[in-house]
């Protein structure tokens, strides 16, 4: 079994198919069925399993890791110059992963208001972050939706968290 984009691909061995039985050929074909929200939308039949798989993708259970800690900073910088607020791009190059960034807050760092086309989870992992009166501390989770107006305030001793992108 193996995922491509929002598809789930079954690679099925095929003996005596019916085109082959009317044929008078019993020999057996490789099909490649393409499922989506639980029902079958592409068929595609091959004469051997190396050349259905190799039309499929990846293997499902393909598993993508990063240490963080293996990753450079990068600093954000702005039109007034760089802030006390920098980046590690986790996924940056990777296929089929969603954009995740580990990013870090000095202490009582602000952005200024803005938005985004696209939804944000952000996971903290140390200090504390305010958006409005709101505070959310180590092992919160905060989700932004798209197009929502919003500004990041660190606490005293700066923040730290995953930002997730989805949508």
């Amino acid at each position: 079994m193996v995922v491509r984009a929002d598809k789930i691909l079954v690679g099925l061995k095929v003996v005596g198919n019916q085109a082959a039985a009317e044929a008078g050929d019993e020999a057996d074909r490789w099909q490649v069925l393409a499922v989506r929200h639980g029902r079958i939308v592409d068929i595609r039949g091959f004469e051997d399993r190396a050349t259905a798989a190799s039309r499929v993708g990846l293997p499902m259970g393909a598993i993508f890791h990063v240490n963080e800690g293996a990753l450079a900073w990068s600093d954000y910088r702005s039109d007034s110059g760089p802030a006390a607020i920098r980046y590690k791009a986790l996924t940056a190059g990777a296929s089929d992963v969603p954009p995740v960034q580990y990013i870090e807050y000095g202490p009582g760092e602000t952005d200024a208001v803005h938005q985004h086309e696209i939804g944000e989870f952000f996971i903290l992992t140390s200090g504390e972050m305010w958006l409005d009166n709101t505070k959310a501390g180590p092992g919160s989770v905060v989700f932004i939706p798209p197009n929502t107006d919003y500004a990041v305030r660190a606490g005293d001793e700066g923040v730290r968290y995953f930002r997730v992108v989805v949508g």
